[in-house]
């Protein structure tokens, strides 16, 4: 129970602790799936398009907290997205597929 209060204050989320997940916004769910994910401390993260649907808002507030988790050093992020803009410090290694034409 105390992980889970420490996440939700890491992501921002400790007003909304008694809400409904389905009552949160998009973006507000996203986080909490991800702090869900984080509470058993995994060494490997892989999140899928984590930004996918947002709205520029929650993007920038999701991107935030992957830099947080990918700071610390306790947890490696694999980072799946379409979108070469996205770019963080605790990005250490990329892979970019491109399609070849013959």
């Amino acid at each position: 129970m105390e992980k889970g209060r420490n996440w939700l204050e890491f992501t921002g989320l400790s007003a909304k602790a008694n809400n409904y997940f389905r009552k949160l916004s998009y973006g507000e769910m996203r986080m909490a799936l991800i702090a869900r994910a984080m509470i058993k401390s995994p060494e490997l993260l892989i999140l899928d398009e984590p930004c996918q649907g947002l709205d520029s808002y929650h993007k920038k507030k999701v991107l935030e907290l992957c830099e947080k988790i990918g700071s610390r050093e306790s947890s490696t992020i694999l980072f799946v997205t379409h979108d070469r803009t996205v770019n963080l410090e605790c990005f250490n290694h990329y892979l970019v597929f491109e399609k070849v034409v013959h």
